[in-house]
């Protein structure tokens, strides 16, 4: 998308992986520190974004992570809460905060 010429917003819980992002993609593009599974990062980084570029037309959420590794029986409930959370949530929270962007530009979901 980048290549296409698209203003690219990142959104990730590791500064160091943002700085590289953004060494990489260049300073015209937005970098969000938060947490996908909490649901006022997300939405600070849609609203921002919204008032720093005036649209958005994609969404693409890639966050994920494969634990507990444990069987079901052994693992904790705060791995599968994370599990959940960063999984689950996340695609909720996304889409709750940035669906009526996406509509305004008749984007595909």
């Amino acid at each position: 998308m980048r290549s296409a010429g698209a203003m690219v917003a990142v959104m990730a819980n590791d500064e160091t992986s943002l700085e590289e992002t953004q060494l990489v993609l260049g300073r015209e593009h937005a970098m969000f520190f938060g947490d996908i599974s909490v649901a006022v990062d997300v939405q600070s980084a849609i609203e921002q974004t919204i008032k720093q570029y005036g649209k958005i037309d994609v969404i693409h959420n890639n966050a994920g992570i494969a634990h507990p590794a444990a069987p079901l029986h052994e693992a904790a409930d705060e791995e599968w809460k994370q599990l959940f959370d960063i999984n689950l949530m996340s695609i909720l929270f996304t889409i709750r905060f940035g669906l009526e962007a996406l509509k305004k530009q008749q984007a595909v979901l």
